[in-house]
């Protein structure tokens, strides 16, 4: 019995962009189908009313499709290794735009426009990952004693 001890392959960015828009089609269908029958259902058997032409699941779906983006935008920064390269302000600006939802929705070109900018920024986010350290590793910084 053999078992496979290779890593587990990273997808590129290409390959998650299209997993994301298939599965963002996906989402968008089955939350229609869903709602059409919650519609159909409060028109049949709940008479006249605001029910019959609004369905409680339209807000699911767009949760659903947020946090989808928000996996998505997080498996490309990791896939790509940039946690390894952004500085911890960076990573904490990334990681509350994903809390609160706040990502672009994913293409070609955004994702490019993305890595573009922590390109173009390389220096300065250098500079910010040596002041950071700098600044945890300095005597008196820290907040534990060492004896």
């Amino acid at each position: 019995m053999f078992f496979d001890t290779g890593i587990a392959p990273r997808e590129t960015a290409n390959g998650l962009i299209e997993a994301y828009q298939i599965n963002t089609q996906r989402i968008i269908e089955g939350y229609d189908l869903l709602i059409l029958a919650d519609t159909d259902k409060a028109h049949l058997f709940s008479g006249a009313g605001l029910a019959r032409h609004h369905s409680i699941f339209q807000g699911d779906k767009e949760k659903a499709l947020r946090n989808l983006r928000v996996s998505a935008w997080q498996a490309l920064v990791n896939n790509l290794g940039l946690y390894k390269v952004m500085s911890l302000k960076r990573t904490r600006t990334f990681d509350e735009s994903c809390k609160e939802g706040k990502l672009p929705e994913i293409s070609a070109e955004s994702v490019h426009s993305f890595l573009d900018d922590v390109m173009d920024n390389a220096h300065e986010i250098a500079i910010e990952s040596v002041r950071e350290v700098y600044d945890w590793l300095r005597p008196g910084a820290n907040r534990y004693n060492t004896h």
